[in-house]
């Protein structure tokens, strides 16, 4: 499908049967609340580890219930079980590596806490101050998954199989 407010967004809807009734879905909210679901873990992450950046993977299995409110928040979509898939790239500059294990620690226990369920989120630290600012996407500075060999992997909560 194609929307016109993310012209260049996969969006991917389903319609299946379950007990004799239809059920309809999409992933089109993910696209809606991406930049708030971002800002959210942006604020919650840097409760942690400071300045920091966040940013959502939205996959095409990311299917949301039609049912699903228009005016719900970010913490509402994280708490509905969404299967999320969060990165958090941390600088060298604002928190060293040792300082970002010990504070990852906290921050699970938190994002537990908060039973923010099929949401999967990845810290890294990343090597260099230049490479953290160049940093725009999910995979890294350049936007390659190539990018995160060269990260060290702070911490990575799983609270779902991604083949649920």
């Amino acid at each position: 499908m194609h929307s016109e407010k993310f012209p260049d967004a996969a969006i991917h809807a389903a319609r299946w049967k379950k007990d004799g009734e239809f059920i309809y879905a999409d992933n089109y909210m993910a696209f809606y609340l991406q930049d708030d679901v971002e800002t959210f873990m942006q604020q919650m992450a840097e409760e942690y580890f400071g300045e920091c950046k966040v940013y959502e993977h939205i996959s095409k299995g990311k299917l949301v219930s039609s049912a699903f409110p228009v005016d719900a928040t970010a913490e509402d979509y994280l708490k509905s079980k969404p299967q999320c898939i969060i990165t958090v790239f941390l600088s060298p500059e604002r928190i060293t590596l040792d300082n970002a294990k010990e504070k990852y620690k906290q921050f699970e226990a938190e994002f537990a806490e908060q039973q923010y369920e099929k949401v999967g989120v990845s810290v890294y630290w990343l090597p260099d101050a230049e490479s953290y600012e160049k940093t725009e996407s999910d995979c890294g500075p350049t936007g390659s998954l190539e990018d995160l060999k060269n990260c060290d992997l702070v911490g990575r909560i799983h609270l779902f199989n991604i083949t649920e």
